[in-house]
């Protein structure tokens, strides 16, 4: 039953991501400013060694 439910909730979000392409030429676009502003704010976050090991040395 859960198997069931889980793969409609996929096939729904595969029909609604569809649609939503076919309805929206810029969506590419979209999709690339999305990916860039998180590839931009994983290098913000990211650590240095150092902070790292103090980090790991104080669990």
């Amino acid at each position: 039953m859960e198997k069931a439910l889980n793969r409609k909730q996929r096939m729904d979000f595969v029909e609604q991501w569809a649609n939503y392409v076919r309805e929206n030429k810029d969506w590419s676009s979209q999709q690339a400013r999305l990916i860039n502003s998180m590839l931009d704010n994983s290098k913000k976050s990211l650590l240095s060694k150092k902070e790292y090991l103090e980090i790991k040395n104080k669990v």
